[in-house]
Order: structure tokens, then C-alpha cells, then sequence
């Protein structure tokens, strides 16, 4: 184990692809939708896509969770954010504000279910994110078909904040600084 790979993963992958596609996300439609999910009107066909490929990721991580192979569902949570920041990437809503609310009502969709997918790993995380989506539930109350729930337009959310913290040099050492003085203490 090394401290610097495992920064490298949090600060990569949970933060770079999961916490940043979320706030990206959360904060536009806060700001810009008024904190509502918008009305998408009718779907093109990419937005089907997306939704399509995030049912699909939902019924290969739940597939994954009841085989037990973890490490293999935990690639299917990072690999549906992946998909949400390519799909939030072509469609820029930020350029394109006529699009805008279906791109938006489509991404808070995939995020409702990566609140949903994640509780098992990261349920403080997953707690938060419902509290952001404004969902009455706590995360040992979510099933997996809460994912098949849709968040409806004029759902409010609340003022998203950063999901995850960077770990930088010093939490580092602070941490390998903790675990010699624990170890010491079993001496």
C-alpha cells in the first residue's frame, strides 16, 4: 500500500470524475435553473442514450453487488459519472441555453441514481447527495428501486457543496504521522 497511489485514486477518481461531475451539475442547475430540475420537453435522441446507458451501468453494478465482486461495481459507479461528464461535455448547456433544461433534467436523473448505487460504498457521501437532490430519506433507507424514481421538473434541490475534499501532501503525513502513534501505543 502507498500513501501517494491512494491520493492519486481519491484526488483522480472520486474527486476529478465523481465530486467534480456532480458539483459541475448540481451548481449549474442551482444557479442557472433556479434550483429546480427543469422541464426537459421531448428527448433527442443522446438524451435517450444517456438514460438508456444509465439504466443499463444500474443493472450491471447491481449484478456486480449480488455476485459480491465489488471492486467490479465500484468501476460501474465511476464509469456512469464518466458517462454524465461526456454527455455533459458534448451538450455544454452553458453554450447551449436552449438546451439547457433537458441536459439538466437528464444529468440530475443519472445523479438520483448514482446517490442511489454509491450508498453501499460511500454512504456519508451518498447522504449528502440526497440531502442535495433534496430527498426525504435517509441513505439506509434507499432500495435499488428508488433508482427507477424519477426527479420530477419543479423538484427543488438544495445549494450544492464539494462532495470531496482533496488530499493533499500534509493529510499524507498527517495520516502515516497518526498510524506510527497508534502503532507505537501497541509497543
Amino acid at each position: 500500500f502507498k500513501w501517494q497511489d491512494f491520493a492519486d485514486k481519491i484526488n483522480g477518481e472520486l474527486i476529478g470524475t465523481l465530486g467534480n461531475f456532480v458539483h459541475r451539475v448540481l451548481t449549474f442547475t442551482y444557479e442557472r435553473m433556479d434550483g429546480v430540475v427543469p422541464r426537459p420537453g421531448e428527448l433527442d435522441q443522446r438524451s435517450k442514450e444517456m438514460l438508456d446507458e444509465c439504466c443499463n451501468i444500474v443493472e450491471r453494478f447491481k449484478r456486480c453487488v449480488e455476485a459480491c465482486e465489488f471492486r467490479e461495481g465500484l468501476k460501474e459507479i465511476l464509469h456512469l459519472a464518466q458517462e454524465g461528464n461526456k454527455y455533459l461535455n458534448e451538450k455544454s448547456p452553458w453554450r447551449n441555453l436552449e438546451e439547457a433544461p433537458r441536459t439538466m433534467y437528464v444529468l440530475i436523473q443519472v445523479i438520483h441514481a448514482l446517490a442511489v448505487i454509491m450508498s453501499p460504498y460511500l454512504p456519508f457521501t451518498s447522504q449528502k447527495l440526497i440531502e442535495y437532490l433534496n430527498i426525504d430519506k435517509k441513505v439506509d433507507e434507499l432500495r435499488w428501486s428508488d433508482v427507477e424514481k424519477t426527479l420530477l421538473p419543479g423538484h427543488k434541490i438544495k445549494e450544492p457543496k464539494p462532495l470531496f475534499k482533496k488530499i493533499d501532501e500534509k493529510d499524507i503525513k498527517d495520516k502515516i504521522k497518526k498510524l506510527e502513534e497508534i502503532k507505537k501505543s501497541f509497543s
